[in-house]
């Protein structure tokens, strides 16, 4: 068993960082794809991954408690319901009934807190990250008509300047 856990995390160590590179390499060429189409908006778009990140680091810590408190919490209850089924007679014998299913009751309210915790820092994050993509794209499309603009513009004048002389 020791030897296949540690073969277990040796090929996820070694797959997660070939993994790494090849996502880190993706994001570059995406961006230098991305600055040679667009200079502008790519910057754009790289002026809001510093929030992106600085969020998802932020939400990300905050799930990652709240899902383990989660699963610590569905571990009591499963823990305490297995051990209420398996001394039922022993529970009934010395007529424990009420402080067994009270016992479950609040291991079981505090499951449903923390999945509730859960819930709530993923809804909180949901919505931040979308707002910041919208207003991104809101961005680029205000930039795109503004360029749009001012090149007609400079296209109008130099076609007035061209008729004139």
């Amino acid at each position: 068993r020791v030897t296949s856990d540690i073969e277990a995390l040796a090929e996820l160590f070694t797959s997660g960082i070939v993994q790494l590179g090849a996502d880190l390499l993706r994001i570059a060429v995406i961006f230098v794809v991305m600055f040679w189409i667009d200079a502008v908006l790519a910057a754009m778009v790289l002026a809001i991954t510093p929030f992106l990140v600085v969020a998802s680091w932020y939400f990300g810590m905050r799930m990652r408690r709240a899902f383990r408190e989660t699963r610590k919490r569905l571990a009591a209850v499963n823990a305490s319901l297995q051990e209420s089924i398996s001394g039922m007679p022993l529970i009934q014998a010395f007529r424990q009934e009420e402080k067994a299913h009270e016992a479950l009751r609040q291991r079981n309210l505090a499951h449903y807190h923390a999945t509730l915790d859960a819930i709530f820092n993923f809804a909180l994050f949901a919505p931040i990250s979308r707002a910041m993509r919208c207003d991104c794209q809101r961005s680029s499309v205000l930039a795109r008509v503004n360029s749009s603009r001012l090149n007609s513009t400079h296209v109008e004048r130099r076609a007035s300047s061209d008729k004139s002389a």
